[in-house]
């Protein structure tokens, strides 16, 4: 398993949740409305100044119809060399 421990890179999460949320045309107002949270908080984990819940992570991957995994860089895949 390798997981991406570079947060603030162009794989971290507020890059893959930010990708995710254009490649489906939604604004941060509507990704918000979506998962049930204020446009701040969406503005807040692109913007590498907050950390999602565990119950908004499960949203966000409901929502963006991807797994946990995509949404937070882990990879069971074979190692890297």
């Amino acid at each position: 398993m390798q997981i991406d421990k570079d947060p603030t890179g162009p794989r971290g999460f507020p890059a893959r949740l930010r990708r995710a949320r254009l490649d489906r045309g939604w604004s941060q107002r509507e990704l918000a409305r979506r998962i049930h949270t204020s446009y701040a908080t969406i503005q807040n984990y692109e913007g590498e100044h907050g950390n999602p819940t565990m119950w908004n992570l499960v949203e966000l991957a409901h929502v963006l119809e991807c797994s946990l995994d995509e949404l937070l860089g882990i990879n069971y895949g074979a190692p890297k060399q």
